[in-house]
């Protein structure tokens, strides 16, 4: 007899190959709780609100914001260390 998989290994692979992206929010300057609430960080010096975000997962992550959102799929690694 087999056992059922605890995980769906497809799916684990399909995230993996996902790329990740930065991602900047364009809240309204009043409205920096909705950044914080999304889980976006502040970056000072660039004066940006930003997350990493797998790329599969843009479309679910727009809809569930209130403000527009950009990706940055260039130069990722600079954000990896703040």
């Amino acid at each position: 007899p087999t056992t059922k998989q605890k995980y769906d290994l497809e799916k684990i692979i399909g995230r993996a190959k996902s790329p990740t992206v930065v991602v900047q929010a364009h809240q309204a300057r009043g409205d920096n709780d909705l950044a914080k609430k999304a889980k976006f960080r502040w970056r000072p010096d660039l004066k940006i609100w930003w997350k990493f975000c797998k790329e599969m997962d843009l479309e679910a992550l727009a809809a569930s914001v209130q403000f527009d959102i950009s990706v940055h799929r260039e130069n990722i690694e600079e954000f990896q260390n703040l």
